[in-house]
């Protein structure tokens, strides 16, 4: 993103924090709508919390057209933000060289054989979209393709994930119990894989002991 798309941005984000504000001393009861909002563009942006939880429960509470209309801006203002925080971050020192690996070069040259239709899936299906996000940023895909691409490709999975709060009314606790394992599954993936490590390590000197 350039200097000027930068300041443009930040300006509408700051219109809509000023506007937010004035909306919430005259109506305090919009207080989750402005909440909703806010965490919908964090959850597509490089901060990457999960939001399907709370389309899930707002689907239940709500006609289930409205969070979807409500997060279209905010997915569109996190694709920029990821844009605007992630283009200097990857540009540095920093990643030069996993970005010249071969892993990363040979990703690359994939998604650059059809990059709107590969952010389209990421963006519509549970596949882990974090890859194609650095992906896009990392090899200079145009800002507007990437925010539209994204922006389709959620306005279906949000309707899915409403109707599925409506039709089905799961539980507060089980859709709150969601939201926990969606934050810390990485985490505890990481410490599995940690003790499989460490207990193959392990492993090896016992077997070489057992073979002599």
């Amino acid at each position: 993103m350039s200097k000027k798309q930068n300041i443009f941005f930040l300006s509408i984000v700051s219109i809509i924090i000023i506007f937010a504000i004035i909306l919430l001393r005259i109506s305090p009861q919009i207080k989750s709508t402005v909440i909703f909002f806010f965490y919908v563009m964090l959850s597509n942006s490089f901060i990457a919390i999960p939001h399907e939880p709370l389309m899930i429960y707002l689907g239940k509470i709500y006609p289930f057209y409205l969070p979807v209309l409500i997060a279209i801006l905010p997915t569109i203002l996190g694709c920029y933000l990821d844009y605007m925080v992630l283009t200097p971050v990857l540009n540095s020192r920093l990643f030069k060289r996993p970005l010249n690996s071969k892993f990363y070069k040979k990703s690359e040259e994939y998604f650059r054989k059809t990059p709107y239709l590969t952010l389209f899936v990421f963006a519509l299906t549970p596949l882990p979209f974090y890859p194609v996000r650095i992906l896009s940023v990392a090899s200079g895909y145009p800002v507007s393709k990437y925010v539209s691409s994204v922006t389709l490709g959620r306005i279906p999975r949000y309707t899915f994930l409403a109707l599925s709060g409506s039709f089905f009314n799961i539980s507060n606790n089980v859709i709150f119990g969601i939201l926990l394992f969606m934050i810390f599954s990485p985490f505890i993936v990481n410490i599995i894989r940690r003790i499989i490590k460490k207990f193959t390590l392990n492993r090896i000197p016992e077997a070489k002991i057992e073979s002599e």
